[in-house]
């Protein structure tokens, strides 16, 4: 959870930084669709931690920690797509600048 947690904070920085150094409209919706992501990445990750959180006996360990499973499954896949909109405003941002 917390190499989730920091992949994610430092993603939301490098938005920032990009967002701050643009003011092309197209940039700036690539950079729109990747903080969507990582919200959505922030979210998984959060309910996650919340169902990692509930495994413990009695009760139905195994579930939870399936569901906690599954959670980052989809945040490492929100965080893979937010990562190729960085990558690709960072290139557009570049080319501007040529």
């Amino acid at each position: 959870l917390r190499l989730f947690k920091k992949i994610n904070l430092e993603s939301e920085e490098f938005e920032e930084k990009l967002r701050d150094s643009t003011d092309d409209e197209d940039v700036l919706a690539l950079l729109d669709e990747a903080h969507e992501e990582l919200e959505k990445a922030r979210i998984n990750i959060e309910n996650a931690e919340s169902a990692y959180e509930e495994v413990k006996l009695p009760g139905t360990p195994l579930i939870k920690f399936a569901e906690g499973n599954n959670y980052l499954r989809t945040a490492k896949v929100n965080l893979i797509a937010a990562n190729l909109k960085l990558k690709q405003a960072f290139a557009e941002i570049t080319r501007l600048k040529k």
